[in-house]
């Protein structure tokens, strides 16, 4: 019951479900693991050169700079050792701050699935709880592009290769918004076809209408309940209807988790690329490309949400969401 609000939440909320935190805090161990691991050849090789420190000679000078001089061994063991652990304690602090905005999110979802039962609450999800939950979404998007700076800046002192690092960030940034193109032409051909029986119901309600000289009162009360329960309609065509309907929860469901969840996987990879390129004077054109696609991409995305919201109100009428989930 509660997941089914939630998931239904979500899609009144106009939001996608939260990220997974999981490999934040995978993330937050490895580096963790890798500081202790240089620490500890940091360690070990100063007191393995302290005990050659009698050793005299042209070679034991060689090796003294390699190992201890101002590129050496364990200079570069150690900056790595605190680089590592700095980042394990951002990917800590991530972890819990994305936990957080995650939990919240849950919970506002769960109230819209509430709110939707009756038709007081519905009215107040549009105007009330869509912009806080779109608020807060924006402010998990700001914290996770923010993280994602951290962890680039991180990466170009780890690995020291902006530019190969950039045109990763550009390459995974196209792939996802591949995928979410992809995702959008699956969602918006069932919707299109959706939309066309509803368009068919109604134009057969309007010949239905003109045929029986119904009244304007009565086709005002009548078009305002679903079309998958109209009087007018034959039980062949409700059926039909009533299926388009639960197709339309699956667009929805598409729509709010996989596409979204492929956009901003792509936003998140563009702003990792472009704070890659700008800290090392790089041509960003590519990745700028990335981010206006992504940002067509998310427009449209929201319109088909939209359309798929109104489709399913007018098959399935206001009463939908209870209908869906009943309380006994």
């Amino acid at each position: 019951m509660a997941t089914g609000l939630e998931e239904a939440g979500f899609g009144l909320l106009g939001v996608p479900r939260p990220p997974d935190t999981t490999e934040l805090e995978r993330q937050a161990g490895v580096l963790e693991s890798l500081g202790r691991a240089q620490a500890s050849v940091a360690g070990d090789g100063a007191r393995a050169f302290r005990l050659g420190g009698a050793n005299t000679g042209a070679a034991s000078d060689a090796l003294a700079e390699h190992v201890s001089g101002q590129d050496g061994v364990l200079r570069r063991s150690t900056a790595q050792a605190q680089l590592a652990s700095l980042g394990a304690g951002a990917a800590q602090v991530a972890w819990n701050a994305v936990k957080w905005a995650g939990r919240i999110l849950v919970g506002l979802a769960g109230i819209a699935g509430l709110a939707a039962l009756t038709p007081q609450g519905r009215a107040l999800i549009r105007p009330l709880l869509r912009p806080v939950a779109q608020r807060m979404q924006q402010w998990l998007l700001t914290a996770t592009r923010f993280i994602g700076r951290i962890y680039t800046r991180l990466a170009e002192r780890l690995r020291g290769t902006p530019a190969k690092a950039a045109r990763t960030a550009a390459m995974r940034a196209g792939n996802s918004t591949n995928e979410a193109t992809m995702s959008m032409n699956w969602a918006g051909k069932r919707l299109s076809e959706v939309e066309t029986h509803v368009r068919s119901a109604r134009d057969t309600l309007r010949a239905a209408y003109a045929h029986n000289r119904t009244d304007a009162a009565t086709i005002a009360r009548l078009d305002a309940q679903g079309l998958a329960n109209h009087p007018y309609l034959d039980d062949m065509t409700k059926r039909k209807l009533q299926g388009q309907g639960r197709r339309l929860q699956q667009i929805e469901r598409q729509l709010s988790r996989h596409s979204a969840e492929h956009l901003d996987d792509a936003r998140r990879h563009v702003d990792e690329g472009l704070g890659i390129a700008r800290a090392n004077g790089l041509d960003a054109s590519d990745l700028n490309g990335v981010r206006q696609q992504v940002s067509d991409l998310t427009f449209q995305r929201a319109e088909m949400a939209d359309r798929a919201w109104s489709a399913r109100m007018d098959i399935n009428g206001p009463f939908e969401i209870q209908d869906m989930y009943r309380i006994v």
